[in-house]
Order: C-alpha cells, then sequence, then structure tokens
C-alpha cells in the first residue's frame, strides 16, 4: 500500500519554469487537486521529479511543458498517476 501525503515540498533546480519559477525556488503542491490547463504540476519521470505547466488534457493525457521555451525538456504526454501534485505556494 502507498501512503500518499496532502503536500509535498520541492526545491527548483533547473531553469526551465522561469521567469515563473528561479533555481532554488521551493514549492509546495497539494497531492488531491482537480487539474486542468495551465496548472503547474511536480510529476515523477525516469526516477526524478520535474516542474512544469500543463498545456493541454486530451484522452486522460497530461501534456505539459516548461515556460522557458529555450531550455525546457520536451516530454511526451503523461499519465495522472506519474503527477505528484499541484504547485500551490511558492517561497
Amino acid at each position: 500500500m502507498t501512503l500518499k501525503f496532502p503536500f509535498s515540498r520541492f526545491k527548483v533546480i533547473d531553469k526551465s519554469m522561469e521567469p515563473s519559477y528561479y533555481e532554488g525556488d521551493r514549492v509546495l503542491t497539494f497531492n488531491f487537486s482537480k487539474l486542468k490547463k495551465n496548472d503547474v504540476v511536480v510529476f515523477r519521470f525516469s526516477g526524478q521529479f520535474h516542474l512544469k505547466r500543463i498545456i493541454r488534457i486530451e484522452n486522460g493525457l497530461f501534456y505539459v511543458d516548461g515556460d522557458n521555451k529555450y531550455v525546457s525538456t520536451k516530454y511526451r504526454p503523461i499519465k495522472r498517476e506519474l503527477i505528484i501534485g499541484k504547485v500551490v505556494f511558492k517561497y
């Protein structure tokens, strides 16, 4: 059984979401949110956590991208179960 907490904390480690989120910023996610276009989410992919914005939701798949198009890695559509939570606070 996997225990899921309502909130999680993460540290931004790259420049892919600038100017909205800078390297070194910390974010708090709410892990039980209904997700929609333009929400910023943390998801797990290839054993690492990533911070991206939802740009489209189609057929139950989430299309995500970084705000900084020059350095953001492109991802294939991701399933809901890979998303940890929606960013609700930056500090």
